[in-house]
């Protein structure tokens, strides 16, 4: 009992942390130089675009923090072992495949590997961050991502 105590006072204390950075980014890039375009987005938007999401995610922890779920014993080092391996296969597999489909393939290896099993749950995280992430760096933010080589897909 004393350690859920414990627990809900370090995600209180963490999600505070997290508020107080997510503030702190958004004074700091106030004075960053105007966006040459007018449809540039400017320099300081992908550093407010993350401190949002830190902060949105913070305020959530700090009004319903709960007991976060023990990793059972020796779990931790293949999961460890299974991301590094992941990610090496990414690093690989990112020019020839492009990017949406190695994040795609990323995301379902790293879902499965920390134990998500519902397929709808799969489809969706997948989907989302594939897509969504590719939309995000190369339609608003104007990052070239490496394009799929397969059979001429435009992503």
């Amino acid at each position: 009992m004393k350690t859920a105590v414990l627990d809900t006072l370090g995600d209180r204390l963490v999600a505070v942390f997290l508020i107080g950075f997510a503030v702190f980014v958004f004074i700091y890039t106030a004075d960053f130089p105007e966006a040459a375009q007018p449809l540039d987005p400017g320099i300081e938007a992908f550093p407010r675009i993350t401190a949002g999401l830190i902060g949105v995610l913070a305020l959530v922890l700090l009004a319903k923090p709960r007991e976060w779920e023990k990793f059972p014993r020796g779990s931790g080092v293949v999961r460890v072992l299974g991301t590094v391996v992941l990610v090496y296969f990414y690093y690989l597999a990112l020019q020839p495949l492009g990017f949406v489909v190695t994040t795609s393939f990323f995301l379902v290896g790293h879902l499965l590997l920390i134990g998500v099993r519902k397929p709808l749950s799969i489809i969706v995280i997948t989907a989302v961050g594939g897509f969504g992430i590719f939309y995000l760096f190369r339609s608003v933010l104007d990052v070239p991502l490496p394009l799929s080589g397969i059979g001429g897909l435009p992503f």
